[in-house]
């Protein structure tokens, strides 16, 4: 030991107590890299390099502290204890353990909210796969089938039945916006105005739609009708959409 430095060569540094100030070099500030150490590597817990593997080592790149694993198929874990509660694989799977049932991942806003994710009390481990759009419109809901691949479907809570519009005066049908099948079958209500420029002699007609979709990928709809006559006929295409 000499001027307040500490070396160690091949062996640990032990016997020291009090507070210790550890003060890395400022070598620079860079990413990992193969076969030789990083400018930006401050810790490398491993000495040998190899030129297919960089690492285990932790280092500075601009405005990030960065951490290697020691090849492609390592990963990280943090534990608490003797507890492992978070692993990173090399499949970029983040996994989160907790020793009871119902392991939470709580997601904050920078200043107040936070949504909780809860996992099932089941040693079950159900996978979901979220829509690859935003809802089409408001009063949209998501869905599952039972391979867990969600999309987003239209609910009107307060009145349960679905507001269409469209125009008038069709003489060929027209795809009703944001009104497609995605399960193979469906029952769902839909209510029809016909509005009159006098709007005392506007009308509002319910169909009952219901749909199933057969092997061939084709879909058999039936429709029923309560109020008077507005004209309107459904269908359905071979994609589900009305």
């Amino acid at each position: 030991m000499a001027s307040g430095m500490v070396t160690s060569s091949g062996g640990a540094v032990r016997g020291i107590s009090g507070n210790i100030n550890v003060s890395l070099g400022s070598n620079g500030l860079s990413p990992p890299i193969l076969s030789t150490t990083s400018s930006g590597t401050q810790y490398d817990l491993l000495s040998a390099i190899l030129t297919s593997v960089a690492g285990p080592v932790a280092g500075l790149e601009s405005d990030y502290k960065w951490y290697m694993a020691s090849s492609p198929s390592s990963g990280h874990k943090w534990y608490s204890d003797l507890t492992n509660l978070l692993t990173l694989d090399e499949n970029r799977t983040l996994t989160i353990k907790g020793t009871t049932a119902n392991t939470v991942l709580s997601v904050c806003e920078a200043t107040s909210g936070v949504v909780n994710l809860v996992a099932p009390a089941t040693s079950t481990s159900p996978t979901f796969t979220l829509p690859a759009s935003l809802p089409t419109q408001a009063r949209q809901v998501l869905v599952s089938v039972a391979s867990g691949n969600l999309s987003f479907t239209i609910v009107d809570a307060s009145s349960n039945y679905v507001t269409i519009s469209g125009l008038k005066n069709v003489a060929n049908p027209a795809n009703v916006t944001g009104f497609i099948m995605s399960s193979p079958q469906f029952s769902i209500s839909v209510s029809v105005t016909i509005i009159n420029t006098n709007s005392s002699l506007s009308t509002v007609s319910l169909f009952q739609l219901e749909g199933v979709q057969l092997f061939s990928n084709a879909w058999t709809l039936s429709q029923s009708t309560t109020g008077p006559f507005s004209g309107v006929i459904f269908s359905i295409l071979k994609s589900g959409q009305i």
